[in-house]
Formats: C-alpha cells, sequence, structure tokens
C-alpha cells in the first residue's frame, strides 16, 4: 500500500470536524445488532468522510469499512472521544498505511471504549440527566411544559458542545498519539500493551455478562451432590468460561457465522432448560 503523504487533515480542518461531528449526531444511535452493537454505526459514521481520507478510491473505503464491521460499543455522547480517536487514526493511516495497521486501530478502539463508557454513563446518566430531570419535573408538576422545554434545551446546551469538544479532542489525540507511536522506539511494546489491556477488557466484559449454570445434581441416599457447587469451589464461574472458551473455538477454528452461533446457543439453552440441565 503507498503512502499518501499529501493528506492534510487534522482538528483544524473545520470543514472536516463539522462534517464528522453531524455524522456522529445522525449515526451514533442509528443502530444497535446484538452481534456488533454500535459496529455498524461506526462504519456509517466514517463512510461519511470516506471523500476526505480516500477521495476516489472505493476499494480503500470499502475496506475501511469492512474493517470496523465489529463489535463495538461506548457511551453515545462523551464516548464521541473514541469516535473521534478512532478518526485521528484513520487519518494517519491513510497518509501511512504500512506503519499504522487496522489491528492497532481497533485495539486502541477497545481498550478505550469500556472505560468511556463507565465515564460516560457515571457523568451523563448518574448526574447530569436526574439533576435535569428532578428541576424539569418540579417545573412541569402544575402541568406546564416549562419543565420539557427546559429539559430538552439545557441538556442540548450542555451535552453538544461537550460531544463536539470530546470528538476534536479524540481527532488530535489519534493524529499525535500515532505519530509519537510511530516515531518512538516503543511502538511494540506499546501496541502489545493496549492489546492486552483490550482482551482484559473484553473478558471482563465476558465474564461480567455470560451465566451459565448447571442444574444437574446426583442423590446419594440422603446426600444431595450439587455439580454446580462442586465447580464453582474449584473455580468460580468455570462453567460460563469453558462456554466462552467453546464459542471463541467454534468461531476461529470451525468458521461458524456469529448469526448460526446465536441459533445453536439459543437451541442449547432451550433444550438444556427443558431438560433440567440447565
Amino acid at each position: 500500500m503507498s503512502e499518501n503523504k499529501d493528506l492534510n487533515l487534522t482538528v483544524s480542518n473545520k470543514k472536516l470536524m463539522r462534517k464528522a461531528f453531524l455524522a456522529y449526531e445522525l449515526y451514533t444511535m442509528r443502530m444497535f445488532t446484538f452481534e456488533r452493537m454500535m459496529g455498524p454505526n461506526m462504519v456509517s459514521f466514517l463512510l461519511a468522510v470516506k471523500d476526505e481520507l480516500y477521495p476516489g478510491d472505493e476499494a480503500k473505503q470499502r475496506e475501511m469499512a469492512v474493517n470496523h464491521c465489529v463489535f463495538f460499543n461506548t457511551q453515545p455522547t462523551l464516548g464521541s472521544i473514541v469516535w473521534g480517536v478512532v478518526l485521528g487514526l484513520e487519518i494517519e493511516r491513510a497518509k501511512k498505511p504500512d506503519e499504522v495497521s487496522n489491528d492497532m486501530i481497533q485495539s486502541i478502539k477497545t481498550a478505550i471504549a469500556a472505560p468511556v463508557a463507565g465515564i460516560g454513563d457515571t457523568i451523563a446518566q448518574s448526574l447530569i440527566i436526574p439533576i435535569l430531570l428532578s428541576i424539569a419535573i418540579g417545573m412541569s408538576s402544575t402541568g406546564s411544559t416549562l419543565g420539557w422545554w427546559f429539559f430538552v434545551i439545557v441538556y442540548s446546551a450542555i451535552m453538544y458542545p461537550a460531544a463536539y469538544f470530546m470528538l476534536k479532542l479524540g481527532v488530535s489525540m489519534g493524529i499525535e498519539g500515532a505519530e509519537k507511536l510511530l516515531g518512538s522506539d516503543v511502538k511494540d511494546r506499546v501496541v502489545s500493551a493496549i492489546e492486552t489491556l483490550g482482551i482484559i477488557v473484553v473478558g471482563g466484559v465476558v465474564a461480567s455478562i455470560a451465566n451459565i449454570s448447571l442444574k444437574l445434581s446426583f442423590v446419594n441416599g440422603e446426600m444431595t451432590v450439587d455439580v454446580q457447587k462442586i465447580l464453582d469451589s474449584i473455580m468460580p464461574g468455570i462453567v460460563s468460561l469453558l462456554g466462552a472458551f467453546l464459542v471463541f473455538y467454534l468461531f476461529k477454528n470451525k468458521h461458524v457465522k456469529p448469526i448460526m452461533m446465536m441459533l445453536y446457543m439459543l437451541i442449547v439453552a432451550a433444550v438444556c432448560y427443558f431438560a433440567g440441565i440447565m
């Protein structure tokens, strides 16, 4: 892949930032799937600026879309910093495709998405929204629509500028961060650390969401042996862990498609439930 050193896109490019922010606001919550969550939205966001990144090169534009059509999820307002970082990294990849790999972009995106989501949820859902709603409810207690207008206007006045600022900050961080990584001798170690962090984050999500428990038990006289308790005494959550490893094995080695995997899991869950196994 040849380098496009003439590409000059930064946060000072107001046309690019306006276009990116409009795409972010339009596409962030456009579609959710169980398979990819906000992945399709990220694709739509990047395709909105595809002509700035790869002018006239449909093959590169298509490759970028395919690269980001993967599982991704974060907080949808202050989480704009993640979208900005991805855009900044894609700008650098467009300039230096041989040095900025898709794996590096995906690792960084995965590593920062969850922490940003935690911070964004705390500030937006747990702080700003409850405070504004409590004020709005008080203003509307007599039937007035003033509370509704207050919430919509004040919330928009806070969150839209914040989202735009975080998006610009993310783009700047993505560009500058990529340049620093490429210009230093610690690139491989930093990328490896980010990939490890991403794996830990994904593992934590699996551990908190996946929950497979067995209902198997054996009776010997007056003694009842609960299989799940025995397994948990060896390692808590070991059944869920083995289930995750099985799914990973089927994905990697048997090349099972995600939709088919979901169907298989639904069938197995139904059979095991009615059979009294799970």
